[in-house]
């Protein structure tokens, strides 16, 4: 279901998915493995909801999601510095309305 192209993953899509991770995850928790690997985090926080906004992201290479870390980055490492939350998200709206 994760692999569904753009454009095609809808509302009821996503209920089903839902189910599934939440199953994976209850499986994970009970083989005792580690909540510490990003892709845990993904795959349980942001799957259906990134799902939901792209409407899809099977056709969407390994590139996207590494591009869309190395922007994170850069955008962490040019806010780090700043004390003023007003600027901060000044510059991080800016920065992803980009």
């Amino acid at each position: 279901m994760a692999r569904k192209k753009s454009g095609l993953f809808e509302e009821e899509d996503k209920v089903i998915l839902d189910l599934y991770v939440k199953e994976g995850m209850r499986l994970w928790r009970e083989m005792d493995l580690s909540m510490e690997a990003p892709k845990v985090h993904a795959f349980q926080d942001h799957l259906c909801d990134q799902l939901m906004q792209l409407k899809g992201i099977g056709d969407l290479s390994e590139d996207f999601v590494e591009q869309a870390h190395q922007e994170g980055i850069r955008d962490n490492r040019r806010r780090n510095s700043l004390k003023d939350r007003a600027v901060v998200v000044a510059i991080h709206s800016k920065w992803e309305h980009k």
